[in-house]
């Protein structure tokens, strides 16, 4: 097969001709033969579905070097692309929300990149953000990540982290959140987690109270309804005042 190309590049090299363009067996090599990598990978951020694409799970049947986060994180390695750009750009588009499946490839190329903990202070508020207000799976990744620097994180940060996530709907979040509080014995944490703690109780009483019954719907245990006047008792009276009404 090698030949054969071979063949084919003096054919068109002896007729002036250009060589037809080189083929790549993997995304990894066509990347870095991209002559404006780095502008090509900023602009892929902007598409709206390429989550999807990072996220393909037949990429990896044909090895690692065609799996888009795994490409882009090796191309970081290399020098081609900027490392800290990339998790800058990934926690961007995680911030940003979107749908689960689309979501899901950005989580894998954080995941790839994996960031250290130096890179996870520099963007301590950033993961903060996401871990408040971020979807489930992208709010779990960023704590996971803010619990590798529990004992460097500001005061006040880990204070506004705690009041925030503990509010969160997902149980798993919030008694994982306690248990950092309770571990880190951070007093300007506890005023917070106490608000935290008045504003979530009366939610959860109020999803334990049983919902009002829908008209038609079936009765609760303990109630009496109201007794009906049988239907023909109905008829005879209507007929009687008709009667008495005349014509």
């Amino acid at each position: 097969m090698r030949h054969r190309h071979r063949e084919i590049g003096e054919w068109f090299a002896d007729r002036g001709l250009r060589e037809p363009a080189p083929h790549h067996d993997t995304l990894f090599s066509w990347l870095r033969a991209q002559p404006r990598l780095t502008e090509f990978v900023r602009r892929l951020f902007d598409v709206p579905d390429v989550g999807t694409e990072f996220a393909d799970p037949y990429a990896a049947r044909s090895g690692p070097d065609n799996e888009w986060p795994k490409a882009l994180t090796a191309l970081a390695e290399e020098g081609l692309l900027d490392r800290a750009e990339l998790i800058d750009r990934c926690l961007g588009r995680l911030l940003r929300g979107d749908r689960p499946g689309n979501l899901r490839g950005f989580l894998q190329l954080y995941a790839a990149l994996a960031p250290d903990t130096e890179e996870i202070l520099a963007r301590a508020r950033d993961h903060v953000r996401l871990a408040v207000d971020g979807a489930s799976g992208p709010a779990r990744t960023a704590l996971a990540a803010l619990r590798t620097v529990d004992a460097r994180l500001p005061a006040d940060l880990f204070a506004e982290l705690s009041a925030a996530v503990l509010v969160r709907p997902e149980k798993t979040l919030t008694t994982a959140q306690l248990s950092r509080v309770d571990a880190a014995s951070c007093p300007e944490a506890a005023p917070m987690v106490r608000t935290a703690d008045q504003v979530s109780r009366p939610r959860a009483s109020t999803a334990r109270r049983s919902p009002a019954r829908r008209p038609g719907g079936p009765r609760r245990s303990g109630t009496r309804r109201a007794p009906t006047r049988p239907r023909p008792l109905r008829r005879r009276r209507a007929r009687t005042a008709s009667h008495r009404a005349g014509p």
